[in-house]
């Protein structure tokens, strides 16, 4: 029996390499299954002078029940031309599913000189390919703060859903991340298609946390705001006056949260259209 898994990576503490700045990481994923070497199945982007990167990039692995299958994790260090290992870890499929949350955190080794360079963190989602939920959600900003000294703001958004089991303070695995809007305190960014089982792990109960940030382009972005919700309480609002508010975090400013939903791939169990909500979070 086969099912795909989704692995989402992030790293933390990973050493320098670069002299003037922080490295500029990737992850290189290797499997050995019925072979004698690892082969790559995938690499994340590559993200620039980061040392605690949450890389976008989503590696699907073909997880056969009752077999042997190794996962190898080479971070690497690139400057577009060549690579240069950061460090590496490894851990099979089989015991990533047993740990809580389906999350392996492991260190970072480099293999020739036997030292710790980093964290690495895979959360792997099992996912239905027969047919799956996936959601339509626009999100638009209004009065957000200001964090620019002669503009306005930059500001993009991160979903993050928390992992069952875990309690720690890395619970949460970013599973979105919006583009920029330029030198705007009312963005409007671009519609955010997900599957259910990539936003919630198909639970629509699963605690969803929203954080809105303003990009600089020499430093690191400043956080303007987070709210929390479910998929859930985005299907089951009560809307007030044209608008749904589904919660209040942070100081006059307003997120608001369209919600379609739709039966993909094969099979659909009757309609295509699952609900459509409109969401309205206030920061306080």
């Amino acid at each position: 029996m086969v099912a795909k898994l989704q692995l989402r990576i992030r790293c933390a503490e990973l050493k320098k390499m670069d002299v003037l700045s922080e490295s500029d990481p990737l992850v290189q994923v290797l499997l050995r299954q019925r072979t004698p070497t690892f082969v790559e199945i995938g690499r994340t982007e590559t993200l620039k002078d980061n040392a605690n990167p949450d890389f976008q990039t989503v590696i699907t692995v073909n997880h056969v029940f009752n077999e042997l299958q190794e996962l190898k994790f080479l971070v690497q260090d690139s400057d577009g031309r060549q690579m240069e290992l950061i460090g590496e870890a490894e851990v099979t499929v089989g015991t990533l599913l047993t740990l809580p949350g389906h999350r392996f955190v492991g260190d970072l080794i480099d293999t020739a000189h036997k030292k710790r360079r980093g964290v690495i963190f895979v959360t792997a989602t099992p996912f239905v390919t027969e047919w799956q939920l996936t959601y339509d959600i626009n999100f638009r900003g209004e009065k957000l703060d200001k964090k620019d000294f002669l503009g306005k703001s930059d500001p993009y958004f991160c979903v993050f859903r928390k992992e069952e089991g875990v309690v720690d303070s890395h619970a949460w695995t970013k599973v979105y991340e919006s583009e920029v809007v330029m030198n705007t305190l009312d963005p409007k960014w671009k519609t955010m298609t997900i599957a259910d089982t990539a936003l919630c792990g198909g639970k629509p109960d699963t605690p969803l946390r929203i954080e809105v940030y303003d990009w600089d382009r020499n430093s690191a972005p400043d956080l303007i705001g987070v709210t929390t919700t479910s998929l859930t309480a985005l299907k089951g609002l009560v809307c007030v006056a044209g608008a749904c508010l589904f919660t209040r975090t942070f100081f006059h400013a307003f997120l608001f949260v369209w919600l379609i939903g739709k039966i993909c791939n094969q099979s659909p169990p009757s309609s295509n259209l699952h609900s459509r909500t409109t969401g309205r979070a206030q920061w306080v």
